[in-house]
Formats: C-alpha cells, sequence, structure tokens
C-alpha cells in the first residue's frame, strides 16, 4: 500500500478502544466501491451531518452498511450507503510505531477479545469498589442457606507436575479451585456468598 494513496486522520473518542486509541494517526485508503467485509474498520460521514466517524463494518449487503464501535453495545442507527464511506483503515501510526489494523475474520477476532479485555479491566474497577462488602457479606454466611442441598459442594483433586491441586464444584459446576502449591482458595464470583470456605481442605 503506497502511503501517498491514502488520506489521514487524527482519530479521537472512546468509541473504538482498545483497537484504536486517540490520537491514533488512521491511515485510510480511500473507498472505490469496492466489496467491504464484516470485521473491516471504515472511516464514514455520518448521513445528514458532517460528522465523520471510524467504526466497525457489522454487515454489508444491497440494503446498506451498518456499523458498530468495538467498545459500544449497540449497532449505529445509521444505515450507510456506499457514498457515506470515505475509506478503511489498515494501518494506524501510534507513537513511534506503526500498527496493521486487520479486517474480515480477523477483524472480528480481534474485535471480540479487545471487548472482552475491555470487560475485565471494568469488572476489576468495579470489583474494587465492592470488594469490602462483598467479602462483609461472605463472612457473614447470610446467604448459606440459599443453596439448595442437590448442589452440595465436593471437593477433587488433581496431580500436578506442582503438587496437588484442589477444585470446588457445585453440582455438574467448577466454582473454585486451590492451586497446587497454594493456601488461598480462589472462588468465582458470587459463590464465596454461599459457600462455608472454613470447611474446605486447607
Amino acid at each position: 500500500m503506497s502511503v501517498n494513496s491514502t488520506r489521514r486522520l487524527i482519530y479521537t473518542g472512546p468509541s473504538m478502544k482498545p483497537t484504536l486509541v486517540g490520537p491514533d494517526l488512521l491511515y485510510i485508503t480511500p473507498y472505490r466501491g469496492g466489496k467491504l467485509r464484516r470485521g473491516d474498520i471504515i472511516v464514514f460521514q455520518v448521513p445528514g451531518s458532517d460528522r465523520k466517524v471510524t467504526h466497525r463494518v457489522m454487515s454489508a449487503d444491497t440494503n446498506g452498511i451498518r456499523t458498530r464501535g468495538d467498545a459500544n453495545r449497540k449497532v449505529d442507527p445509521y444505515l450507510l450507503q456506499p457514498n457515506d464511506i470515505i475509506g478503511s483503515v489498515h494501518y494506524v501510526h501510534r507513537g513511534n510505531r506503526r500498527r496493521r489494523i486487520y479486517g474480515g475474520i480477523i477483524g472480528q477476532l480481534s474485535a471480540l477479545t479487545g471487548r472482552a479485555n475491555l470487560l475485565r479491566v471494568v469488572d476489576k474497577r468495579v470489583s474494587a469498589l465492592f470488594h469490602p462488602t462483598y467479602h462483609r457479606l461472605s463472612s457473614t454466611g447470610a446467604f448459606r442457606r440459599l443453596l439448595p442441598r442437590r448442589l452440595n459442594p465436593r471437593v477433587f483433586s488433581f496431580k500436578r507436575p506442582e503438587g496437588t491441586e484442589l477444585q470446588l464444584v457445585l453440582g455438574r459446576f467448577p466454582v473454585g479451585r486451590r492451586p497446587a502449591g497454594r493456601k488461598q482458595w480462589e472462588i468465582r464470583r458470587p459463590f464465596r456468598l454461599i459457600l462455608d470456605l472454613k470447611s474446605l481442605p486447607q
């Protein structure tokens, strides 16, 4: 791809995080009416507006093109037509590095991975806010009576190269583990609220 054949645009806004982060410099290949694939990142002009947006293609057919930002939950409300498309993004410059931006199936997978990572970051930050309250509630045992008898916790042991790993199962569902060589149990939320951790093997 020749740099001379591209347009450049500074990306701003949060809707494409973590794939794009302001102020990434976008290298845009002008759109000339070719086929757009689901997963491609395109720059377009919002219908009826002078605003330019960079989002990922969610569908493209004879009716039009649907898009969504990687960090957004909902598809954009407008249906784009070919004359709304400015071009597609294949490279960005971030800091001193030039990064390849993938479209198609690889782009879709990249978006899913990015959303999962973003959700993990949000979950971690929200968890930090509620961590003290969660642990106070779990220590009271107030919710343990909600556990049906048929879901009595069972502990299974597995031999690992580094020692014995213990896994905690409710019914058929694994809800916790004590990795080999460690003394602390890792319990998935919200099961700590309904389990008697003192009864588990240490």
